[in-house]
């Protein structure tokens, strides 16, 4: 049988499993190609390794799946799995991208230029903001104003989904993470750029994993600026609805102009993405009085952690866990902000629901956030 998943197939395997029951196994064999994972840390289970493969796949583990772990340089381990051909192509696109953000200033010597940096960095997305013109190499996808562009670079059309062109923005989906580019002139009106900042946050939200980046022309202590302007808190209490991470660690300008600098140019991106993020301004000369950023991330797959204790959700006293919740401190820095909730919030389920499964392997879980 060709297609193991269709439904007929699957009404005779039950059929001749029925038939032969108690006599022998009936199995349907399939195609397979090995995939080895690699730079697992030491404690890392074979069953968190399924958890992680299988976490996007619309179907149960497979009897047998389990892989097989062997130990290898520098403390880490690798595993061997053996998967479907496309579900291996699935995890095998979710691979390392990386990514040139630039300010072009309308300019077409720095437009020309980066295509050759483009080449020689091996970019797959430019993001870009006051583009020159549109290259014919890749695919283009502009905002509807025309000053803020995302280029697949070398790319053919389909390597773009689910796109987008608005006012101020401008969205593409490549190899799995959404990407936003910005481009917010400082002659707009603050009531714009409010307007602006509330829709890309109404798009993104409930998107993953995401890549915001582009010139704002915003400035806060946040991100390294000597001052907050307006523009800056509006910014910020936009994002603040999103899961993300500020990528900037602000102790380099990427403006420079007659002996100004400032920091305009952000980089907001999911957890997942910034856990496994290289992010930098790079030295390479554009031709604008921008620098040119550098990011290279990989949507890394995160293995569900079976140490922390879930709970019956239906079983839930709001009474109790209101009553529970109550004082909570968030007064000291983040570390000691993030233990004392962590612990309250532990201490409120485990007293108003009860527990579905308990299981611990000698890790403790801990949150991330960016150093900002």
């Amino acid at each position: 049988m060709q297609k193991p998943s269709d439904p007929a197939t699957q009404k005779l395997h039950t059929a001749i499993k029925s038939a032969f029951s108690g006599k022998a196994e009936v199995a349907m064999l399939e195609d397979t190609v090995q995939v080895e994972i690699r730079d697992l840390d030491l404690m890392t289970t074979c069953e968190e390794v399924l958890q992680a493969v299988y976490a996007e796949e619309e179907c149960d583990i497979p009897a047998g799946a389990a892989p097989r772990m062997r130990k290898a340089y520098g403390g880490t381990q690798t595993a061997t799995v053996h998967l479907r051909p496309e579900h291996a192509q699935r995890i095998l696109d979710k691979g390392k991208i990386r990514v040139l953000q630039l300010n072009l200033n309308h300019c077409r010597a720095a437009q020309d230029l980066l295509a050759q940096t483009v080449i020689e960095q091996q970019a797959e997305v430019a993001i870009l903001s006051e583009p020159y013109k549109d290259k014919h190499e890749g695919v283009w996808q502009r905002s509807s104003d025309g000053r803020a562009a995302i280029w697949s670079c070398g790319q053919p059309p389909g390597h773009l989904s689910q796109r987008a062109s608005r006012t101020g923005y401008t969205r593409a989906k490549i190899k799995g993470i959404t990407f936003y580019s910005c481009y917010i002139a400082p002659s707009a009106h603050i009531s714009e750029f409010r307007t602006i900042m509330q829709e890309i946050a109404d798009d993104a939200r409930g998107r993953s994993p995401i890549l915001i980046a582009g010139d704002f022309n915003a400035w806060s202590t946040t991100w390294g600026s000597a001052s907050k302007t307006q523009r800056g808190t509006i910014l910020l209490e936009a994002v603040a609805s999103l899961n993300v991470c500020l990528l900037n660690e602000g102790n380099r300008p990427t403006f420079s102009k007659s002996g100004r600098e400032s920091i305009i140019d952000l980089t907001f991106a999911s957890p997942e993405l910034a856990r496994n993020c290289v992010w930098r301004v790079s030295d390479i000369y554009t031709h604008s009085d921008h620098a040119l950023i550098i990011t290279q991330t990989s949507p890394r797959l995160t293995a569900p952690s079976s140490r922390q204790t879930t709970y019956k959700a239906h079983t839930l006293n709001t009474v109790s866990l209101l009553a529970h919740m109550e004082g909570v401190c968030v007064t000291g820095d983040a570390n000691t902000c993030a233990r004392n909730i962590a612990e309250r919030v532990k201490e409120a389920c485990d007293a108003s629901m009860e527990k579905a499964t308990k299981g611990g392997n000698g890790r403790r879980p801990v949150p991330w956030w960016n150093a900002k």
